[in-house]
């Protein structure tokens, strides 16, 4: 599941996944990065260590700095989270 959204991601974002997976921290794949963060985190019930091995091998804080920047800045991310969710089938949950 966690491929799935992703290419989710990816697509919605228009960023390469090896660029949400990669060390650049390009605005634009940072926020990539912190949409692939929450969504992964919501819509599924893997850990944030699961979740950082699957961003790049990254450490499970910084996951969890990606799921609380998100929160701390929903507007801004709220149209990109809602295209995923919907492009994966689980809008509203």
């Amino acid at each position: 599941m966690l491929e799935d959204i992703m290419a989710a991601v990816a697509k919605v974002c228009h960023v390469p996944r090896d660029m949400i997976r990669s060390r650049r921290r390009y605005q634009e794949y940072a926020r990539a990065r912190f949409v692939f963060c929450y969504c992964a985190r919501n819509i599924t019930s893997k850990s944030f260590s699961q979740i950082a091995r699957a961003c790049g091998g990254r450490d499970h804080s910084t996951i969890i700095h990606g799921v609380r920047r998100v929160v701390q800045d929903y507007p801004a991310f709220a149209d990109h989270i809602a295209a995923v969710e919907q492009a994966l089938g689980v809008a509203g949950q």
